[in-house]
């Protein structure tokens, strides 16, 4: 059985005002953790207002295919890049999660995840429009890629801080679409889709983004 108790979690330092780039390009598979082949650029800082992430998500040959353009609709069925986030350095049982799709519409909601395994999760959606939250998304198909930037507030996440820690916990995940698509609002699966991870959540046999115990470290210095 496996030792979530002893995992060995990635930690991100950053510094106001400074950007850093995430070393590894290549996200890793949600079941199994072997990286993906589609590359990932995610580069990330901090201000006295935002937390903010730019990304770029490359060799997406099916970039036209996506069509959810309303927010906070179930755009994790087709491609999205992702970001769970929560205050504290506890596994968590709640946390934002944030998703944007190709067609710059967002997803924001908290979850409340009660066994952290994600066999039951709770929605609390949020009210984009005033949530302080800023986003854009640019396409190029000619490259096959698309690219944003993301910053949220940092006052959103700190109300469920229990101290003056500035340490976070956060995973940045990705779905990836391997297969043309005819129908408008299709639903992906993991037989036509990749479901990539910034730090593997190690399902073991279907992909789940909500193992909150693989949340890597984010630390704001």
């Amino acid at each position: 059985m496996e030792d979530i108790d002893s995992l060995k979690l990635p930690n991100l330092y950053i510094y106001q005002g400074k950007q850093l780039t995430l070393p590894d390009i290549h996200f890793k598979h949600s079941v199994g953790g072997e990286p993906i082949k589609e590359r990932t650029l995610v580069q990330v800082m901090y201000d006295k207002n935002y937390l903010i992430v730019e990304f770029e998500c490359l060799d997406n040959q099916r970039v036209a295919q996506n069509h959810y353009r309303d927010n906070n609709t179930p755009m994790w069925n087709q491609e999205v890049f992702e970001i769970f986030l929560a205050a504290g350095e506890n596994d968590p049982q709640r946390y934002l999660e944030l998703e944007i799709n190709p067609n710059n519409a967002l997803f924001l909601a908290w979850v409340n995840n009660a066994d952290k395994l994600g066999s039951e999760l709770k929605l609390d959606f949020i009210d984009i429009e005033n949530s302080g939250v800023k986003w854009s998304v640019e396409v190029d198909e000619d490259d096959n890629s698309w690219s944003g930037v993301i910053k949220i507030p940092l006052e959103m996440f700190n109300g469920d801080k229990k101290d003056d820690s500035e340490e976070y916990r956060i995973n940045f995940f990705r779905i990836v679409s391997q297969v043309d698509r005819e129908e408008e609002f299709w639903e992906g699966t993991p037989d036509d889709c990749v479901y990539g991870c910034w730090n593997s959540t190690s399902s073991p046999e279907q992909p789940c983004f909500h193992r909150s115990s693989y949340f890597g470290r984010l630390h704001l210095v």
